[in-house]
């Protein structure tokens, strides 16, 4: 991740709701320079965001998109050294553990 202030400018295209004029601008923005090719992909294939930031070191990456969804940008050193790899295991562990029972229990009706 890049450190605070390092930038480069994408035009996006600004959802009425976050512009000054209340109608949908183009306007070129100051994205991190990290995550800009992503920013950039995502707004030539019509996703619409509202933010993003790399989190610079500090905290994981994100991009908000206009639907509320939020897109995760983690490094893999950041992935396998921090507690999200492990509860994303747990929660592979019980989505397992529950397939295979609702997997019985059909069994189990026939």
């Amino acid at each position: 991740m890049c450190k605070w202030g390092n930038y480069e400018y994408v035009k996006l295209k600004i959802p009425a709701d976050l512009s000054c004029k209340g109608i949908i601008v183009w306007k070129w923005v100051k994205i991190d320079k990290c995550i800009a090719p992503i920013v950039r992909a995502l707004q030539e294939g019509n996703i619409d965001m509202r933010g993003s930031c790399c989190g610079h070191g500090k905290s994981f990456g994100e991009i908000q998109l206009q639907d509320g969804r939020i897109l995760l940008i983690i490094n893999s050193r950041e992935w396998y050294n921090n507690r999200l790899f492990f509860l994303f295991k747990l929660f592979l562990k019980e989505l397992i553990k529950k397939f295979k029972k609702l997997v019985f229990l059909i069994i189990l009706h026939s």
